[in-house]
């Protein structure tokens, strides 16, 4: 989720279905905002974005993670032209370092 010029601006503690604390990370070229749904371009896996609010002394594993928490809860994941398709878009090539929830996009 990189900027044209290859930033990434927005960084959020990202917590998944049900977590006390994450230690996962997620980075933006835009705010995310609560019902906005991202996809794993790796997986195919779609997020739901629940709520985005200031983390509490629990919700995330160290303290120097970002401020800001995202809560997601899964989706169904795309169809396999789905996702072809939102690889096209995004031109996304996926290699020996990809892994899931790596490569983010907004869907």
């Amino acid at each position: 989720m990189r900027g044209s010029d290859g930033s990434l601006e927005n960084r959020y503690t990202w917590k998944i279905g049900i977590e006390l604390a994450s230690s996962r990370q997620l980075s933006t070229n835009k705010p995310v905002l609560k019902n906005d749904v991202i996809a794993d371009l790796c997986t195919g896996g779609r997020y739901f974005v629940q709520n985005v609010f200031r983390a509490g002394p629990k919700d995330r594993v160290w303290a120097m993670m970002p401020d800001t928490v995202i809560q997601t809860w899964p989706l169904r994941a795309l169809s396999e032209i789905e996702l072809d398709e939102l690889r096209k878009k995004a031109s996304y090539i996926s290699n020996a370092s990809s892994q899931p929830l790596g490569d983010m996009v907004f869907a």
